[in-house]
């Protein structure tokens, strides 16, 4: 039925209706010329002056069918001709001025909206309003700017034609506005060009078109003057990381700018900063150094980068906001004093209720017996390992002082054989993760711990076999680690690496790979199980057993293609490193310390892209290197700046971050005291941009990590920039 009635009704009626709807709803694209072809529906933008007239002149351009206002121009065909070319169905719907606060602004305003009422244009015409009225100061100047930028930004939200005048208004703000559409795209600069005797007075907006003489219109001409497709940097500028809007006007089409809404200039900043960095882009990409580093280093400026490459890591602060990924963590071995005897309150009070702590001074005795009795504490029984370590609950700091003893001393704690530093670790780890509540609280902890350290990324190492003396299954021990992980973890992104320990006897090898492949059989686990589980790692003495020896062991975790990491080239010789990699097909190397011992095998860990996983601190503690910050200079230099050199897919991590009593910002400290000539910011970098490359999450994590890093790099530079050149 009122298909039927429309189809009664007169064309122009039904053009009428249509516009009136689509510019009540503010729908874009449609409207019609007067032959009832659909026009695509414009946006101009201009700055407003002395006069109106200049508006209604560009206006008259772009809607030349529709007004006819130059068809009395002796260059009519000319003007057809190029409007034909550039504005062929396109129509100005919308016009949006902004001015300085001038008495007239209003006035101006309402002679545009009396000559489009009068001319048949229905047009809404959008008014924005400076808060001063004149531009007299460079505050004033960046203001303006910054209203022409966000005018555009808006109007490229709106998805229609954009078209910018630049005829009317100071030149400084005609300047802004080529500006703003060079920078955001505009589909036309409009330019009139005037001969006009400057005493004469001819006015357009009491008039309909056809009274304008031939005499009148003759000393206007139009001019197209270009359009652009915008600075592909705009992509950049989302709204759902900030929105640059400002309120549309009221509905009497009028808005009064605050100062406070465009003071801080933000917009404008920040397209000069990308503008920036796209110069420094163009300067620095064919840079070597930074060739395999972040790609937001390319955008830095020449000054920043001098100031990278010569700044030296010397405390933590440095590169707390770096981006960083613990790639070689043990959970056994990552607690503090302080959170073992936390642990051990939680579960006598949880779990094992009816165990009463014992007297401090007995568990000071205890441990002073565990510390001259190789073994003694990790033969007592589970319950009386909670007493012990639960009675230091009121002062942790004795526990740290009984158990490190001389260690405590950095200098001390330096080549204390491999066998002495796993001693340590004997209050904790498999002594301590035995049930429900100490495995999640250590969990807890490590991720906790990791997320200060400002880590976006974290791969957990364990052998839960070693955790199931008190009850548990494996599976159980696997489930409840891998819960707490996807519970605890929040967006930092966390793998588990299974361990098969080198010096068990082999069957126990092969029962690890075995209880491995009964785990998809478990439907509870599995799901948790196939998202974290990211590889496997050889730990434990290696002089006890060669990579070669247990090739046989790893054939079907070979087969599934898992990732590997294997501990080699710690204690012993590269010919370790080479059967890592040769016999186990090893993707990363846990410590590679004596990889420099052969020439042809580091080439070869450049070509596959192999990563090396050292852990300062541990290296130190264990095998002894120089420290320079300790004035330690009578030992081997450490071989992470040879790697780094090389171009070697090198890492920084914290081994048994409890054991070791680091973290990983303390590693780079470390690593910078143990270095001749230290570590610079740079270097640091490329550590971290490794550290994503050779981790074993999936492609889609990397990506994401990729982008978390961009961001922490780009607020850690902006910090680092702004802090004073190291002396």
């Amino acid at each position: 039925m009122v298909s039927n009635v429309i189809g009664f009704l007169p064309l122009d009626l039904i053009k009428g209706i249509t516009m009136l709807f689509l510019i009540f709803v503010d729908i874009p694209f449609l409207a019609y010329n007067t032959e009832g072809v659909y026009l695509i529906m414009s946006i101009l933008i201009a700055s407003l002056g002395g006069t109106i007239d200049t508006i209604i002149e560009v206006l008259g351009f772009i809607n030349l069918d529709s007004l006819g206002f130059y068809n009395k121009h002796q260059n009519i065909d000319t003007i057809k001709q190029t409007h034909k070319d550039y504005f062929q169905n396109k129509s100005i719907t919308e016009i949006w001025l902004y001015s300085t606060h001038q008495n007239e602004v209003i006035a101006y305003k309402e002679k545009l909206d009396l000559f489009c009422h009068n001319n048949n244009q229905p047009i809404i015409t959008r008014l924005f309003i400076l808060p001063f009225a004149d531009i007299d100061t460079k505050e004033h100047a960046d203001i303006a700017k910054e209203l022409a930028l966000r005018l555009l930004y808006m109007a490229k939200a709106t998805n229609k034609t954009i078209f910018i005048s630049l005829t009317g208004g100071r030149k400084t703000m005609s300047s802004d506005l080529y500006s703003a559409g060079s920078f955001f795209g505009c589909d036309g600069f409009i330019h009139i060009l005037s001969n006009t005797d400057p005493k004469s007075k001819i006015t357009f907006y009491d008039k309909t078109t056809d009274l304008i003489t031939e005499s009148e219109i003759t000393y206007f001409n139009p001019l197209f003057y270009g359009q652009t497709i915008g600075n592909p940097a705009i992509r950049t500028i989302k709204p759902n990381q900030q929105n640059y809007s400002l309120p549309l006007p009221d509905e009497n089409g009028i808005k009064y700018i605050d100062e406070h809404e465009l003071g801080s200039c933000s917009l404008q900043k920040h397209i000069d900063s990308l503008v920036e960095k796209a110069a420094y882009l163009l300067v620095n990409s064919s840079d070597t150094k930074l060739f395999y580093n972040f790609p937001i280093l390319q955008t830095c400026s020449s000054e920043l980068l001098h100031k990278l490459a010569l700044t030296k890591i010397t405390h933590m602060d440095q590169i707390k906001g770096l981006p960083k990924i613990d790639l070689h963590c043990h959970l056994g071995g990552c607690l503090a004093i302080s959170d073992i005897v936390t642990i051990a309150e939680e579960v006598r009070k949880h779990e094992l209720k009816n165990i009463k702590p014992i007297s401090l001074q007995d568990a000071t005795e205890c441990i002073k017996k565990a510390k001259e009795d190789t073994g003694y504490f990790k033969k007592l029984d589970y319950p009386t390992k909670i007493q012990i370590l639960s009675s230091f609950k009121n002062d942790t700091k004795l526990l740290e002082d009984l158990w490190y003893s001389v260690y405590i001393e950095e200098k001390n704690f330096f080549i204390i054989d491999f066998n002495l530093y796993e001693q340590l670790g004997d209050i904790q780890g498999s002594s301590l993760l035995q049930t429900r509540t100490a495995i999640r609280l250590a969990v807890q902890n490590l991720i906790h711990k990791s997320k200060e350290d400002n880590c976006i990324g974290l791969e957990i190492r364990c052998s839960p076999q070693n955790y199931t003396k008190e009850g548990l299954s494996y599976n159980q021990v696997l489930f409840e680690i891998l819960d707490e992980i996807n519970q605890s973890r929040g967006e930092l992104e966390v793998s588990l690496i299974l361990i098969a320990s080198r010096h068990r006897k082999m069957s126990e090898i092969y029962a690890t790979i075995e209880l491995y492949s009964e785990i998809n059989k478990d439907e509870q686990l599995q799901k948790l199980f196939q998202e974290y589980f990211k590889g496997f790692d050889v730990a434990g003495a290696e002089q006890v057993r060669r990579p070669s020896e247990i090739r046989n062991a790893f054939i079907d975790i070979l087969k599934a293609c898992h990732p590997i990491t294997i501990h080699a080239g710690e204690t012993e010789s590269a010919e370790n490193i080479w059967e890592a990699v040769y016999e186990l097909n090893a993707d990363r190397i846990g410590h590679g310390l004596s990889l420099h011992q052969n020439k042809a095998l580091l080439v070869k860990f450049r070509e596959k892209a192999i990563g090396i996983e050292l852990c300062p601190s541990s290296n130190f503690q264990i095998v002894g290197f120089n420290d320079y910050y300790l004035n330690i200079t009578d030992k081997e230099n450490y071989p992470l700046h040879e790697y780094l050199q090389e171009g070697l897919k090198v890492t920084v991590n914290t081994d048994n971050r409890g054991i070791s009593r680091t973290s990983l910002s303390g590693e780079f400290v470390k690593a910078s005291r143990m270095t001749d000539g230290g570590l610079s910011l740079l270097e640091a970098l490329q550590l971290c941009k490794n550290s994503i490359d050779v981790s074993f999450f999936d492609h889609t994590t990397k990506e994401r990590l990729y982008q978390k890093a961009h961001e922490k790099i780009q607020h850690w530079l902006e910090a680092t920039a702004a802090k004073p050149p190291q002396k």
